[in-house]
């Protein structure tokens, strides 16, 4: 079944706040919270509505949703972090520079939470291939795309509380344990032994991620990766 326009309603307001609600928050103006994103400093909303019946999300795309009767952006809570963190930084040397030296900051204490909770045994063992282990390109196009995620809001629809870069690496970790242990939720028979390593990933990352959108909840790894595997999982063995 479809989900109805005032379940998803439900869902922006329990969970997104407007761009006021930041402002009031954090004590950044919407102007300095527009300059901080237009600069790449911030995410993004993570939805917007763009007609009263089209809602976006940078990860998911955009979805005709009939009589939603919304318009606007709607940030993850988790944003007025980052404001407030970026406002500490006042007073801003010319918010070109602050960029690129705040997308250095977060790839590096990215890079170190993977190494640390060595992430290569966790489904990330490609980051770890090349001779040069973690200065692998492998190792630096992810933490450019995760960059790239965490500005465009996607952390906001798929984090439950993504204010800080480790919290953002366990939703990271735990998605590529799952996917390496189930197969991208295409297995379902496992060994106990088997079956108990994935349920303990598997608690894990529910307890760091969104519940989903429920218009995108269909394509999401949650779905994939937890909910349709307890469905059909079969335990066999002794």
């Amino acid at each position: 079944m479809n989900p109805t326009a005032a379940e998803i309603r439900a869902y922006l307001v329990q969970h997104f706040v407007p761009l006021s609600a930041l402002v009031e928050s954090t004590g950044v103006s919407d102007s300095e919270i527009r300059a901080l994103q237009a600069a790449g400093c911030i995410p993004g909303p993570s939805y917007r509505v763009t007609s009263p019946d089209r809602i976006g999300s940078f990860v998911f795309g955009e979805t005709v949703i009939p009589g939603l009767g919304l318009s606007g952006e709607y940030y993850a809570g988790s944003v007025a972090a980052w404001c407030s963190a970026a406002g500490k930084r006042k007073p801003w040397p010319t918010l070109a520079t602050l960029g690129p030296k705040l997308a250095a900051e977060f790839k590096s204490e990215l890079k170190a939470v993977l190494i640390a909770r060595q992430a290569g045994q966790a489904g990330l063992d490609f980051l770890f291939a090349a001779p040069d282990g973690e200065h692998s390109g492998a190792m630096q196009k992810f933490l450019d795309e995760t960059w790239r995620h965490f500005l465009a809001g996607t952390y906001g629809v798929c984090v439950r509380e993504a204010r800080t870069v480790a919290v953002i690496a366990e939703k990271e970790i735990r998605q590529h344990q799952l996917t390496h242990l189930t197969q991208n939720g295409a297995k379902f028979t496992y060994t106990p032994a088997e079956w108990t390593a994935v349920t303990e990933v598997m608690l894990a990352y529910e307890a760091v991620t969104m519940p989903f959108a429920p218009h995108e909840y269909p394509r999401s790894s949650r779905k994939r990766l937890v909910d349709d595997l307890r469905a059909k999982a079969v335990v066999v063995g002794p």
